[in-house]
């Protein structure tokens, strides 16, 4: 009898130091963070959700010159929106295709987006950092949100994306860090799907 209870002991031992081990151990470099850097930057814009179900819908520009864009979010659910953008030459391929996220985290917006070419394989250098460009929401009114990328490297050279919209019409405005870039404007109309 005396060996099976020397087994159960050694056996609680060691379970107790492998808990205080692992408790013990930092979280990897992958583990998601409670805050993201972005929410240190500046004051947080308190919001939920549904303050982006304005967006909920598709939405295009109609072709010219430039080629044809459109846009087309899902309903808010949970804590996220859903959406993506595709950009089609004048001839009609591909130029991009972008898939977008809008989530609800520590009492703010965060919008997270990944661009991808035609044959969705992923701009390189938003592959080679293996995270989504981020940004967080700075400003919001009834139709109108604002998400700005502060001192962030997880954004790239995009610098703030607006959305703003009045009855069928969605306009969106992106703005880069570099001043020599000239803002993208995007001005949509509903569609059916």
């Amino acid at each position: 009898m005396r060996i099976p209870l020397i087994l159960v002991a050694i056996l609680a031992i060691i379970a107790a130091v492998t808990l205080t081990s692992r408790a013990a151990d930092p979280a990897p470099a992958s583990a998601p963070t409670a805050t993201p850097a972005l929410a240190l930057a500046a004051p947080v814009v308190e919001a939920a959700i549904t303050d982006v179900a304005f967006l909920a819908g598709a939405w295009h520009t109609g072709d010219d010159e430039h080629g044809h864009t459109e846009e087309i979010w899902s309903t808010p659910r949970g804590n996220n929106i859903m959406g993506c953008f595709r950009w089609l030459k004048p001839d009609g391929t591909a130029a991009m295709v972008e898939l977008l996220s809008i989530a609800a985290e520590n009492s703010t917006l965060y919008l997270r987006l990944r661009h991808h070419d035609a044959k969705l394989v992923g701009w390189k250098n938003e592959a080679e950092a293996n995270k989504p460009l981020e940004m967080v929401l700075k400003e919001k009114t009834e139709n109108r949100v604002v998400f700005h990328a502060g001192d962030s490297a997880a954004a790239g050279d995009l610098s703030a994306i607006s959305y703003a919209r009045e009855g069928d019409s969605l306009s969106i405005e992106i703005t880069f860090t570099k001043p020599e870039r000239k803002p993208l404007r995007f001005p949509l109309q509903r569609v059916a799907i």
